[in-house]
């Protein structure tokens, strides 16, 4: 029996398409955001992407990091090596000067869910809001702000803008 074999082909994959996480986003002056793109098809012979803003109200770093210069709007152009593109639109607004809830206490059953609903002021952004639970054993708190309360106490869920601007709900859970 003869056995031939041949080398797997060197064939190039090309980019079908550029592939992001959002088309726009509203961001505050100063803070950074890294934007998710990637290559379609995810065996694409060349992944590499270039970022180009349209202007200087938003820089990007090499690997798609922006930091909002002032406000305004900008598009963001991704393209890779074979020309396929991507657009983002970002809208850079004035960096909050403090954040406020829905709620400032909040009573729940075991079991219940609450969404927080963050304000910031007229014309102000943060694309990044975070929230911490100060005893994740009585209630839990989700990065979209959906609090689960878990066990019986008390728990203060604290709400966060990227530069630092704080407001609590106190959850007690009954």
């Amino acid at each position: 029996m003869k056995v031939t074999l041949t080398a797997a082909s060197n064939k190039k994959i090309d980019v079908k398409k550029v592939l992001v996480s959002t088309d726009k986003m509203t961001v505050g002056v100063g803070e950074k955001v890294q934007l998710e793109a990637a290559v379609y098809p995810k065996n694409a012979s060349d992944k590499k992407l270039t970022y180009k803003p349209s202007n200087n109200k938003v820089t990007v770093s090499k690997n798609g990091k922006i930091t909002a210069q002032k406000t305004g709007t900008c598009k963001i152009t991704i393209t890779s090596s074979n020309k396929k593109k991507a657009v983002v639109k970002v809208t850079v607004k004035k960096k909050p000067g403090k954040i406020s809830l829905n709620s400032k206490k909040k009573t729940l059953k075991v079991g219940k869910k609450f969404q927080i609903k963050p304000k910031l002021p007229n014309g102000t952004a943060s694309y990044k809001i975070t929230y911490t639970s100060s005893k994740k054993s009585v209630a839990t708190v989700a990065q979209n702000g959906t609090v689960t309360a878990k066990k019986k106490g008390d728990a203060v869920i604290t709400v966060k803008t990227y530069n630092g601007k704080k407001a609590n709900l106190k959850i007690h859970v009954k």
